[in-house]
């Protein structure tokens, strides 16, 4: 990239002179010494002669980067020479077939080239000692009656041969922008050209070959820049033909730091999608803040979905097929770098006066596929549904990055200055932006709930330990930061040696890998990360100081811990009956030999016991090591569903301090479309419930069960108690069940843990309340299983 004016040698002001935009003339003006400003130009043309030989010998890239290293010697104030500089770097790209930069380098040339010449006021300053030479357009000095003859004559040579120059330099900047114009292509790229073409025509200084050129030029572009025009026209009266048609209005937001941004009005619901939170300079570099924008970029077109992060291509289809029921595709780009967007709905007609209470919803995908505009997160129906309780909220849903580029971590990686948990930083940022910029939209940041789904349900509860305020509330929809806790820097060493070896890269050098990493096509490396190798959450001392552990959730007296429980004051958290049918989609390969292999994790993990622990453990779940393996597989997920979906839910609750209130919910809708969770509570059926966006497909008992289960977390999002609060796990215990809605069941309130109309097991809280297990040293039970897989 060529060097900017800040970026070459400046004479330094003297004390007196101004530091303001006012004075920017005068500092270029300023002049080094003649030997400095002697020694500085013959760096400046070194490198340029050098420049000059690389670009004979075709290594255009090479000499960009040298004549960028002349620009750097070369004082600023020195015009001429800059613009020479300039020219050939557009020669550069030129050769390259970079048109745009060839565009930008020859105009930058021309704009140094015009300060060559005399300003209008400075020619006006003395008329009685200057005038001008109508046929060159020079100004010329006018001698002194006392000057020589000789030094007058050697003055005015001078200044021709300088006008010369400018003129012959000029005449190729022209040429050169005129060629990447005509390249371009584009109705005002071409206008361009045929200007440039008109302006060399009127020069007198042009060689036959390129006069040819320029006449040509003149002939053939007319004919093109009505085409270009005509298409462009077309073009814009198509797109607001078919806005038109389809009653689809856009609504046009003027706001603090953005500029205008245009939405769009679908059904009732106003929605800003696909708005650029984070700029990112590389695929593992830190996001970058959009603090702001510049009124130079015009209006902020938020009338379409944003790139998604790479990930597996068919997961949106995955994600449906766990559901059992599809919905219309949606085609969307990925891109590793422009991401990071988030997509905002509000109900129409809300303005920046309006407060309206904010759900910040982060999607799940295990960390690994997802993304905000994956049609089962359509907010249109979810909108208006709290427009109709009387609850109206904005919504707000962010991409972050998945898989390798968002959690893959290892000392190499963050030797060379990229951090871990990059996806969890994304949505640290987009949390940041939703406060600086929310209230534009019509959104309250003082009263904002962050949420999640799975793995979303993960990242919120590990936000929970940022010492900095994020939330008035929290909502975690199966799972949470036990399911997926944040994993040492050793263990994510051994996925990292697993990734490079899959993707080849393991016999290069630390530096050649990270560029391979950054530079590789990134659909290339999703397809080939090693299915074993599954992203999580780091420990990195910094955002996640350390994995959370039952013991300190559950503990009220620990009301530092997580910090987030001084500032979130209220939590709403609950499970699905049959969560663990995301590892049955995923998993199912693992019940070969199921359970020998769970028997031997278990008693490694309980080994601290005596063993008649295990032992009731594996009576009251019915294995042994006789079970056939599909039978032994079903039951180790019902365990697991017990450890690490349910068992976080009431630990949550139970330690949730008294100033606050924490609300348990059971979802026990059972899943009623064809496919193998038919009549499960599975994973994700909440999901599609809550957004409403699968009603079409439901009965109405179907129906009321969705309504009632969104439409009491709506009420909580706005403040309002959507059921009594859970105080403890006795007496004071309380949760919202939601379904069966085939037992004509909508939703209910209930007075115990488990049991009875909760459908939850209570083995694994009886193990800690009466037998004094310890549930951390169950966690890791069931990855240990998976982990003792062998083909």
């Amino acid at each position: 990239m060529a060097q900017s004016a800040f970026d070459r040698p400046q004479p330094k002001r003297s004390p007196n002179e101004s530091n303001d935009a006012e004075s920017d003339d005068e500092f270029h003006d300023a002049h080094f010494p003649a030997d400095e400003e002697a020694k500085l130009l013959e760096e400046s043309n070194n490198c340029k002669a050098e420049a000059n030989k690389q670009f004979a010998t075709a290594a255009y890239s090479d000499a960009i980067s040298t004549y960028d290293r002349a620009l750097a010697s070369c004082p600023n104030y020195l015009d001429y020479e800059i613009a020479v500089l300039k020219s050939n770097i557009s020669a550069c790209y030129l050769k390259l077939e970079d048109w745009k930069a060839a565009v930008d380098a020859a105009t930058a040339s021309i704009d140094n080239l015009d300060r060559c010449l005399p300003k209008p006021k400075e020619a006006d300053k003395d008329d009685a000692t200057k005038t001008t030479d109508v046929a060159t357009d020079a100004i010329v000095e006018l001698p002194d009656d006392d000057e020589d003859e000789a030094k007058q004559l050697q003055r005015l040579q001078q200044n021709d041969k300088r006008r010369d120059d400018i003129k012959r330099i000029r005449a190729k900047a022209l040429m050169r922008r005129a060629r990447a114009r005509t390249e371009l292509d584009g109705w005002a790229n071409l206008q361009g050209a045929e200007e440039d073409y008109k302006e060399l025509a009127r020069m007198d200084n042009l060689p036959p070959q390129d006069q040819k050129v320029v006449q040509r030029g003149l002939r053939e572009l007319p004919p093109r820049i009505q085409t270009a025009r005509e298409n462009e026209m077309g073009e814009m009266m198509g797109k607001l033909k078919e806005t038109l048609s389809v009653g689809k209005m856009t609504a046009l937001l003027q706001t603090t730091y953005l500029g205008q941004v245009q939405g769009k009005n679908i059904d009732g619901v106003t929605h800003y999608r696909g708005i650029k939170y984070a700029s990112l300079r590389n695929r593992l570099a830190d996001a970058e803040l959009i603090a702001s924008r510049t009124p130079e970029e015009g209006i902020l077109d938020a009338t379409k979905d944003g790139p998604t992060a790479p990930s597996l291509i068919n997961g949106c289809e995955f994600e449906q097929s766990a559901i059992q029921q599809t919905l219309p595709k949606k085609e969307l780009p990925q891109s590793d770098t422009e991401c990071l967007n988030l997509n905002i709905a509000v109900p129409e007609g809300t303005t920046s006066a309006s407060r309206l209470p904010v759900l910040l919803f982060i999607h799940g995908g295990g960390l690994n596929i997802g993304a905000n505009s994956w049609p089962q997160f359509d907010w249109t129906r979810v909108i208006n549904l709290s427009v109709e309780k009387g609850v109206p909220i904005l919504a707000v849903g962010p991409n972050y990055r998945l898989g390798a580029f968002g959690f893959l971590t290892s000392d190499e990686l963050r030797a060379a200055g990229y951090k871990a948990n990059n996806g969890f930083r994304d949505q640290r940022t987009a949390i940041e932006w939703v406060h600086r910029h929310i209230r534009d939209f019509g959104g309250d940041p003082d009263n904002i709930t962050l949420a999640g789904m799975s793995a979303g349900g993960a990242s919120t509860t590990q936000h929970l330990h940022s010492t900095t305020p994020l939330c008035k509330r929290a909502i975690s929809m199966s799972g949470q930061n036990i399911l997926m806790s944040p994993l040492l820097y050793e263990v994510h060493e051994k996925s990292y040696e697993a990734a490079i070896k899959a993707w080849g890269f393991d016999k290069l050098s630390p530096e050649d890998r990270i560029k391979a990493i950054i530079e590789s096509p990134a659909a290339e490396l999703v397809e080939k990360m090693p299915p074993d190798v599954s992203p999580n959450f780091a420990v990195d001392g910094d955002l996640i100081p350390n994995a959370p552990t039952f013991a300190q959730i559950s503990d009220k007296s620990t009301a530092s811990y997580p910090v987030g429980k001084s500032w979130c004051k209220e939590i709403l958290i609950g499970d699905a009956q049959h969560d663990t049918s995301i590892f049955a989609a995923l998993l199912g390969f693992q019940a070969k030999n199921a359970a020998p292999r769970f028997i031997s994790a278990l008693e490694t993990a309980l080994s601290a016991y005596p063993v008649e622990i295990s032992s009731q453990i594996l009576a009251s779940y019915n294995i042994s090591s006789t079970t056939p393996d599909k039978e032994a597989f079903d039951r180790i997920l019902e365990l697991t569903d017990d450890i690490l979906f349910y068992a976080p839910v009431l630990a949550y609750a139970a330690g949730w301090p008294e100033a606050g209130n924490a609300y348990v919910y059971y979802f026990n809708e059972q899943n009623p479309f064809e496919g193998p969770f038919k009549g499960q509570s599975a994973h994700i059926l909440d999901l599609a419930y809550f957004y409403q966006n699968f009603n079409d497909y439901l009965t109405p008992e179907q129906q009321e069960v969705a309504r009632a289960f969104a439409e009491d977390l709506l009420k909580f999002v706005a403040g309002k108690a959507p059921w009594e609060p859970c105080k403890d796990m006795s007496e004071g215990f309380r949760a919202r069940v939601f379904g069966p809605s085939g037992k004509q069941q909508v939703r209910r309130l209930v007075k115990e843990a488990y049991g009875g109309e909760t459908q939850r097991r209570g083995v694994i809280p009886k193990l800690a309340s009466e037998k004094g297990v310890k549930l951390d040293d169950l966690t890791g039970v069931f990855f240990a299983f998976l982990g003792s897989f062998s083909p």
